[in-house]
């Protein structure tokens, strides 16, 4: 069940908690869950069938989240003193296209407007890098005891 809501958001923390374990040791549970060889594997297959249900390839997520990360307003507006002029949407290449979230029109009597609205880039700046991994691992602070027990054992020693 972890690996199937793990799925979901790629967050163990909540993944765990759906999956019923205690929201109390949830954190903990799902980071060691995810350390499980057997666990990885099952999520990375998983991962890999929905890839390939969904004809859709990590070069394919990259490409669009590249697009939304170098889109510039002027591909779609031209705008200066007293006016804006929207882009046709025929006239959009596919990469622009990709980068639009939202189009919507209200009119009344008097006037008309249209709402333009881009994916927000600092979203996809921040995938793009967590892919990537160029991040610095985050830093933790951890509490509690650890014992180590040292000896010297020499030759011949007997157990």
């Amino acid at each position: 069940m972890f690996v199937e809501e793990y799925l979901k958001d790629f967050n163990a923390l909540q993944a765990a908690i759906r999956a019923k374990y205690s929201k109390r040791t949830a954190g903990v549970i799902g980071c060691r869950l995810l350390k499980k060889v057997n666990i990885a594997a099952r999520i990375a297959q998983k991962a890999a069938e929905r890839m390939k249900k969904a004809d859709l390839s990590a070069d394919d997520l990259l490409y669009q989240i590249k697009s939304i990360c170098s889109s510039d307003i002027r591909s779609f507006l031209k705008f200066g003193p007293g006016y804006v002029t929207i882009i046709e949407s025929d006239r959009l290449t596919p990469e622009q296209a990709v980068c639009i979230s939202e189009v919507a029109e209200s009119a009344s009597e008097n006037s008309s407007q249209v709402k333009l609205k881009l994916h927000d880039k600092a979203k996809f700046i921040d995938m793009g890098m967590k892919y990537l991994g160029l991040y610095a691992p985050e830093k933790r602070e951890l509490s509690g005891s650890l014992i180590v027990e040292t000896g010297v054992r020499r030759v011949g020693d007997e157990d």
